[in-house]
C-alpha cells in the first residue's frame, strides 16, 4: 500500500488509512477470503474518498498496480494484474 500511495503521489494521511482499512480488514476476516491483491486498491480508493484527496482516475489506479506489481513482486506474481476496476469499485 505504500508503494502505491507514493506512485499515485497521495498524501501520507492517505496512505495512512487505507493501510488501517487493510489491517482492520484482516485482523476479522481470512486471508482466503479477498486476495489482498484486489483489497489494497480498494482500501486506497476508500480512503482517498474519506480523506477528501480528491478523485483517483480508475484506470490510473489500475495501471499503477501493474506497475507496482511487475516492479517489486515479479518474483511472487508472474501474471499481470488479475483485476479491473468494475473488481475494485
Amino acid at each position: 500500500i505504500q508503494t502505491l500511495g507514493e506512485q499515485l503521489k497521495l498524501r501520507q494521511q492517505v496512505i495512512a488509512t487505507a493501510t488501517v482499512y487493510f489491517k482492520r480488514f484482516y485482523a476479522r476476516n481470512s486471508l482466503k477470503c479477498i486476495d489482498p491483491l484486489l483489497l489494497a486498491p480498494t482500501c486506497i480508493f476508500l480512503a482517498s474518498k474519506v480523506e477528501e484527496f480528491g478523485v483517483i482516475s480508475n484506470t490510473r489506479l489500475i495501471s499503477t498496480c501493474q506497475t507496482v506489481i511487475k516492479n517489486k513482486f515479479a518474483y511472487a506474481y508472474r501474471q499481470e494484474f488479475p483485476y479491473r476496476t468494475n473488481h475494485i469499485l
